[in-house]
């Protein structure tokens, strides 16, 4: 509707173009003209003699109204969106007459007030925490359709103020259409994934687009909580899926998971399929094929695996049961590698838990530090350990780090980061299983391809695993690190101080 065609503007000199007057007024930077303008829209819903004639014109304005940045628009807005509902009521007795005898019963509606009963109060002002009459979900339900092209349209704007302003609105349609709004799911996620993965890229440093990406969020919770699981997830598999075979949208991969971890915090886990975790891993492992190599994804797919391990006792996270949690745990640490060798002088100093809690946040999935991503990965290591014990980590360390050589392939700085991630995850394990991995890291950093920086990081990484392992190592074992050292390539053209630092 706020839209003037082009020909407008040339087809007569002498007149002027056409306007949308009632657009100018939605976005009057008066609060007072805004807030007029909502409550006459009001009343010509309700007392216009052919106001059926005019409702989806009309409509979008007292949304709009209702979504508005400013409270006291929104409770003018609200009120009297709760008059035109009323009115529709009236005017549609005998067609909710049906629904108020025999739809409470419903699937649909009772999982629709078990999501008002469990997410209500998460919802903005002024709907938070009471369920609107049927009268305003059902108009508001008919007007979904005419609003979702516009809305799809603004959520691709280059600009964030349109974005943050269709998704304010988009929230607010979600609401109170609940689960009807799934006939429109298709083409709304991929706008709104399209939307928070190019402001990913952008939040670390754009106040903007952290809003974009925590706007964005809030509408996939609500859409996870009021529409079952098996409309929406196969909808973000899609979406990825379609996205690999052309030039994927900026930071799509990472924000479709980063979103679909929103939509699992807010869904009712009854009615999640016993193949879940097997959706959820052939969603990221089509992901995987385009964005591996970006922290970002990293980070909104430990937010995802931090989600899905859940205890039972943590909030907002889920208890999928063994499998689950077999999968999470491997998922990570087949991903230390990638970060490990994009890092250089890397050493633990945060807390564990501490920084877990961080990746449930918008500007952990939108920062681009590696550094940031392996302390983390280490961090749900050390958890992990607690989850599933000490002697089903250790299975997984070998398997991935020492069995498949993992680690070699990333590169010295991989090895050389993994171990000292290793010794502080699991010290008891960290010089058994990398004795290999010590050969090598020393081997490329005083070897062939001698440089600085890596060779004291080799030795330093020495220095931390050997005093205090010696304790529970053999001597044996030490000779046989020695050993490997004077039988490695590159032995020749150590010198005697590096030797020495060994």
């Amino acid at each position: 509707p706020n839209l003037v065609p082009i020909k407008a503007f040339f087809h007569d000199d002498n007149a002027a173009p056409d306007l949308n007057h009632f657009a100018s007024l939605a976005l009057d930077g008066n609060i007072a003209v805004r807030k007029a303008f909502v409550q006459s829209i009001g009343d010509w819903l309700r007392l216009l003699q052919d106001r059926l004639d005019y409702e989806n014109r009309l409509a979008p304005y007292l949304l709009n109204g209702v979504a508005d940045e400013v409270e006291e628009v929104r409770d003018a807005a609200w009120q009297a969106l709760l008059l035109v509902g009323a009115q529709y009521e009236k005017d549609k007795e005998k067609e909710l007459k049906d629904f108020l005898e025999y739809g409470q019963s419903d699937t649909a509606e009772q999982y629709a007030i078990y999501c008002w009963q469990r997410n209500g109060s998460l919802f903005p002002h002024p709907i938070k925490g009471q369920r609107p009459p049927i009268g305003v979900r059902h108009f508001v339900r008919n007007q979904v359709r005419g609003l979702v092209g516009a809305i799809c349209r603004e959520l691709q704007e280059w600009t964030a103020v349109p974005r943050i302003r269709s998704l304010r609105l988009l929230e607010l349609l979600l609401i109170l259409a609940e689960e009807a709004s799934v006939a429109h799911l298709d083409a709304l996620l991929v706008a709104v994934c399209k939307c928070c993965g190019s402001a990913l890229l952008e939040a670390r440093e754009d106040p903007d687009a952290q809003e974009v990406v925590r706007r964005a969020a809030q509408c996939a919770s609500i859409w996870g909580g009021f529409i079952r699981p098996n409309s929406w997830l196969p909808l973000y598999l899609h979406t990825i899926e379609n996205s690999t075979k052309t030039t994927p949208a900026p930071g799509i991969m990472q924000s479709c998971v980063w979103l679909c971890c929103a939509s699992l915090k807010a869904c009712h886990t009854e009615n999640l399929s016993t193949d879940f975790h097997c959706q959820i891993q052939s969603m990221m492992n089509a992901a995987k094929s385009q964005a591996f190599s970006e922290p970002q994804f990293h980070a909104s797919a430990l937010h995802l695996c931090w989600l899905m391990t859940g205890d039972g006792e943590r909030e907002g996270c889920l208890d999928l049961g063994d499998d689950a949690r077999t999968w999470c745990a491997e998922w990570v640490v087949q991903s230390i590698p990638v970060a490990a060798s994009r890092c250089q002088h890397w050493s633990h100093a945060k807390d564990a838990r501490l920084l877990l809690s961080e990746c449930t946040r918008a500007t952990f999935a939108s920062n681009n530090d590696w550094t940031h991503v392996l302390e983390a990965q280490l961090s749900f290591l050390i958890w992990l350990k607690q989850m599933v014990g000490k002697e089903a980590l250790d299975g997984l360390l070998e398997e991935n780090f020492v069995e498949d050589e993992g680690l070699r392939d990333e590169g010295v700085w991989a090895s050389i980061n993994a171990c000292r991630m290793l010794y502080v995850a699991e010290p008891s394990l960290a010089f058994d299983s990398l004795l290999p991995e010590l050969v090598f890291c020393l081997d490329e950093a005083f070897g062939i391809h001698y440089h600085q920086d890596v060779c004291v990081a080799a030795a330093d990484l020495v220095s931390l695993l050997g005093v205090p392992v010696l304790k529970m190592c053999e001597t044996s074992k030490w000779l046989q690190f020695l050993r490997g050292l004077l039988h490695s390539e590159a032995k020749g053209s150590w010198t005697l101080t590096q030797l020495a630092i060994v």
